[in-house]
């Protein structure tokens, strides 16, 4: 019952913390000498991507539990 109910905003508070150790272990990797775009810019993309939609979903989520116990107080 409570992965049911707060199932949404599991998920995303985990991926936030995945790709933030995404992103921390990207910056270990060394740097490029030969170009500005070293091995650690698609990690990081990934990471940042992965954070910011992981952001939105636990948002979206706790409106969305906030409107329904809204609603439910009303009944």
């Amino acid at each position: 019952m409570f992965f049911k109910k707060y199932g949404d905003i599991v998920v995303g508070v985990f991926f936030m913390i995945l790709s933030t150790a995404l992103m921390v272990m990207a910056k270990m990797l060394p740097k490029s000498k030969v170009m500005e775009i070293g091995p650690d810019f698609m990690p990081m993309v990934i990471g940042a991507v992965t954070f910011i939609l992981a952001a939105i979903l636990t948002f979206l989520s706790v409106k969305n539990l906030k409107m329904h116990e809204k609603e439910l107080r009303m009944l």
